[in-house]
């Protein structure tokens, strides 16, 4: 069976694919696509493998959406008379004594169906056609959910040619159409980075940033590049955030020199680490001890590598 597994190997094209993923939006969102391709190839040795595929492409699609639809201002919104129905709705099952839970699954069900929406509005605001081939070949797997959760009983649950025309190869298309149009809209992700890194709420932002921003190294580094004031610090802590980057784990590659992490870029333009005692909207373990051990490890860290920053990229 290891044999089988060992024999796997992505295409050229999906390689190339897996690069761009890579540089423009980071390793997390790359290695997805890669996993979804071991999956997908059929040559794994699992017995049930087309709902994992299924959930693989699922899960990459959605995060695709989610990447994208701040910074390309394709947000889907809900119409003023949907959100009335939806708010007359959790008061009756709230009067009829449902718990929060349960209204909470409710609501959501009632909510439109946006994802259509979104996904041209994705497409054409990277320049390609809102009906063309990769708008219509990503509107033919965004369904995906209902494959991911199939259990048929009398029915082979294993990969087959079907399963790869039907959701691999549209999905590829879309993977990589999406990756090639990116590259001439980056700077969409480049001002919503910017964006976050000039809010008043420093906390607020951090927030935003963990969720909205991905992995790639050159919006990393601009965020940290922007960054004004050391009362980011305390935040960035609080959420994990001052770290090396994650490896590129299906490339083989060796860990990250220190020097090439994006939180270097803190250093910069500061001339030392007065970190802050006290910071109110932090909890108070967090405020003592977690600043007062970054005080140390930072600083050891960090404050040598100021004359060995990489070149901006």
């Amino acid at each position: 069976m290891e044999e089988s597994e060992d024999k796997f190997e992505l295409t050229p094209e999906q390689q190339d694919t897996a690069r761009l993923l890579e540089r423009l939006l980071g390793s997390a969102i790359a290695d997805r696509y890669v996993d979804f391709c071991r999956l997908a190839v059929g040559t794994l040795s699992l017995l049930v493998a087309s709902p994992l595929a299924a959930h693989a492409l699922r899960e990459l699609e959605s995060i695709l959406r989610q990447t994208l639809e701040v910074p390309l201002d394709a947000k889907a919104t809900i119409s003023g008379d949907d959100r009335a129905r939806i708010a007359a709705a959790r008061k009756y099952l709230t009067e009829a004594g449902f718990d929060a839970d349960a209204i909470g699954r409710s609501a959501r069900a009632l909510e439109p169906k946006t994802h259509r929406d979104q996904i041209r509005g994705i497409v054409s605001r990277l320049g390609l056609a809102p009906e063309g081939d990769i708008a219509r070949a990503w509107l033919s797997i965004s369904n995906a959910h209902g494959k991911a959760h199939q259990r048929p009983f009398l029915r082979s649950l294993a990969v087959d040619d079907e399963f790869r025309a039907k959701w691999q190869r549209p999905f590829d298309m879309v993977v990589r159409g999406l990756a090639i149009a990116l590259q001439g809209r980056y700077s969409a992700l480049m001002r919503r980075v910017e964006e976050l890194a000039a809010l008043k709420d420093v906390s607020e932002a951090v927030k935003l940033f963990e969720n909205e921003i991905p992995g790639a190294l050159p919006l990393q580094w601009h965020f940290y590049e922007n960054l004004q004031g050391e009362e980011w610090l305390p935040h960035l802590v609080q959420s994990n955030l001052i770290g090396e980057p994650l490896l590129r784990a299906y490339q083989g590659t060796t860990r990250p020199l220190l020097r090439e992490w994006p939180a270097v870029a803190i250093c910069s333009g500061w001339q030392g680490l007065r970190i802050p005692q006290r910071d109110a909207s932090l909890p108070k373990r967090s405020a003592t001890s977690q600043v007062q051990n970054t005080r140390t490890s930072i600083g050891m860290r960090f404050k040598s590598l100021r004359r060995c920053r990489p070149t901006r990229r």
